[in-house]
């Protein structure tokens, strides 16, 4: 008996071993999600914003080019 709810205590360790591994890996499968997505909006933002500069510089080029 004893040696029964010491084996149930280990497969309750065990399970929670890879249980804690199994959230681990999701966290940081999560993580490293969340930052590429974050690396591609930045990314982004800044290639919008880029291209609306330089079209505001090519509008008010055309605008004061001819004098």
């Amino acid at each position: 008996m004893n040696s029964d709810k010491m084996r149930r205590t280990n497969r309750r360790r065990v399970l929670y071993a890879c249980d804690a591994q199994v959230q681990f890996a999701r966290r940081s499968f999560v993580r490293f999600f969340l930052v590429n997505l974050m690396r591609a909006v930045k990314k982004t933002v800044a290639w919008v914003e880029c291209k609306h500069i330089n079209a505001h510089n090519e509008y008010t080029f055309i605008l004061f080019d001819y004098k």
